[in-house]
């Protein structure tokens, strides 16, 4: 509460406040908000501070009266106490929220409100006002602060606490504490903390430390600790130590415990899931990574062998020191390895193929499966992989055995159908031309049957590198089988260009075999069709080769029939 200094209040100051010089030396030397007024309620005086709460100057408010100067609300307010301090003949103090017209915020306002008084009666009202908001608002956070506190340490169940006077006595027990030890708070009161819960053994080291805290006005550091339940039983918490001084109850220990019996059930059965993953982990035959971005921080014995190492010398690299500097297709390993490597726990395992480098510069093929996970609660990736270089060595040559002639290496009937099939389509996109040459060698079958198939075999191995020869390298040569090739010409510039490469692969097929010690000739008999001019599809195309094909054989052989020049009485 603001009061009047005492040195103000004197006879001294009785004749000071007579006159207007003094009335206004005293409302400026108050620190507060201050001001004066008479004894109709008008304004004799105020402060700066005032002037601010109130929102106009000191000459508008001088003469003039609470509701002519200042808001409903704040004029009620001022009015109110100026009416119950004159009726009391004291000074009053009151609390009042009000809005400061400086910044429009309420605040809390102290008013303290005094009469002046003279021998002819009271001839005004001296008003302070302090701002409390603060103090206020700090008081009731406290409170509340305390509340909460007092509410956790009462109700908590994960958090056991109690409180031991010098000698460990028990001051303070909470319900967590019954749980955690087994004793009730009436059983605990008034006993010390030695016959409670400390284990026989450690009583005399656990009376020493009481004695050093109390001593030393600390708590020991934090500590995991046995401690004793009331049947016997040892029970792990994680205590924490605090000194706590009060008016009321002087240097009081506190001690916080933790009980930790679930985490010391976790932290075995982690260990033995730890024992099992590492008989797992060493045991599989697949190479595994563990990864912390790109990093090997962990690799089983079976990486070491796939990589003709010790496991030692893995662990610590990155993937990108153990692959080439690109994969297949010219892509760089850095940027994949950006791409593949996310650890993100929501997504499935995912499935790559890729290229390693050894540290002896040898490279193999293999297949990952990258599976995200967490260790310690920081995102991994788990890498399992194979070396697939011979499966995929394998598959290759499956691949090739199906699609590729064994003899000659040329594409066989089932590749040459996919591929001019495709190039149908390219064509029909494009509106282009295609040609389609059936070819089917002359004389061979008495090359084969004179000197044998072994020298068969060697004409068409040479058969069909001339063929080979005469070509794009966007055009397709195949062999269907026996002696009979065939050729696709997409894109094809002109009919000319096209009776160029017949005419390249008559004279080529022509000239000498020489097979061993023998030399020998053939020649060849070629049909041609045309897409779109005779025929659109697969069937009818391989048709139209085949009739001109045999057209030109009856011709005298050693040279070449168009399909559309085929007189139309062969054709039927």
């Amino acid at each position: 509460m603001t009061q009047i200094p005492d040195k103000l209040a004197t006879a001294d100051i009785q004749l000071l406040l007579s006159r207007q010089q003094g009335l206004l030396w005293l409302v400026q030397q108050l620190p507060d908000m201050a001001w004066l007024k008479d004894a109709t309620g008008r304004y004799l005086a105020c402060n700066r501070r005032f002037e601010a709460f109130a929102g106009v100057s000191r000459q508008a408010i001088i003469g003039q009266s609470d509701t002519m100067v200042l808001g409903p609300q704040q004029a009620a307010a001022l009015s109110q106490a100026d009416i119950a301090a004159l009726a009391a003949e004291e000074p009053l103090s009151s609390q009042q929220w009000l809005v400061s017209a400086e910044d429009g915020q309420r605040i809390l306002l102290e008013i303290v409100t005094t009469p002046l008084q003279a021998e002819d009666g009271v001839f005004g009202v001296l008003g302070t006002a302090r701002d409390i908001t603060r103090q206020y608002l700090s008081d009731l956070a406290l409170r509340a602060s305390q509340d909460r506190f007092r509410a956790i340490f009462e109700n908590t169940d994960a958090l056991a606490i109690q409180g031991y006077a010098p000698d460990g006595t028990v001051l303070y027990w909470n319900h967590a504490s019954e749980a955690l030890y087994g004793y009730s708070a009436a059983e605990a009161l008034g006993r010390t903390l030695f016959e409670l819960i400390i284990p026989p053994p450690a009583r005399t080291h656990v009376e020493a430390e009481v004695a050093w805290m109390f001593r030393e006005r600390r708590g020991v550091p934090a500590a995991r600790l046995g401690l004793q339940h009331k049947d016997g039983h040892i029970v792990q918490v994680y205590s924490s130590h605090a000194m706590v001084e009060s008016p009321q109850s002087g240097l009081t220990l506190f001690c916080l415990d933790i009980d930790l019996t679930a985490l010391v059930r976790a932290e075995a059965a982690w260990r033995d899931s730890e024992r099992r993953y590492r008989v797992l982990f060493d045991a599989s035959g697949d190479g595994i990574f563990v990864l912390h971005g790109q990093i090997i921080v962990d690799c089983n014995q079976a990486a070491a062998e796939i990589f003709h190492c010790e496991q030692a010398d893995l662990t610590g690299l990155s993937l990108e020191a153990l692959s080439p500097l690109r994969q297949d297709g010219g892509v760089s390993s850095r940027q994949l390895l950006g791409s593949y490597l996310h650890p993100d726990s929501d997504s499935p395992a995912r499935r790559f193929e890729w290229r390693h480098l050894r540290r002896d510069g040898s490279e193999f093929d293999a297949e990952w499966i990258v599976t995200a996970v967490e260790i310690a609660a920081v995102p991994h990736c788990l890498v399992s992989f194979r070396d697939i270089t011979e499966k995929k060595k394998s598959a290759q040559l499956i691949w090739e055995q199906a699609n590729f002639d064994s003899l000659t290496g040329l594409p066989n009937r089932h590749r040459f159908l996919d591929r001019f099939a495709l190039e149908l389509r390219k064509s029909e996109r494009s509106n282009g031309q295609l040609a389609l040459l059936f070819i089917d060698l002359d004389h061979f079958k008495e090359v084969n049957d004179t000197l044998g198939h072994r020298a068969g075999d060697l004409l068409l191995k040479e058969a069909a590198l001339r063929l080979l020869g005469c070509l794009r390298e966007t055009d397709t040569v195949a062999r269907l089988g026996g002696d009979e090739f065939t050729i696709v010409i997409s894109d094809m510039d002109s009919e000319q260009s096209l009776e160029r490469v017949t005419q390249q692969v008559l004279q080529r097929l022509a000239a000498p075999f020489c097979l061993g010690d023998e030399q020998v000739y053939v020649s060849a008999s070629i049909g041609i069709t045309l897409f779109p001019q005779d025929g659109d599809n697969i069937d009818v195309l391989q048709r139209n080769a085949d009739q001109a094909m045999y057209a030109a054989k009856k011709a005298g052989r050693n040279g070449y029939c168009y399909y559309a020049a085929m007189p139309r009485a062969s054709l039927a």
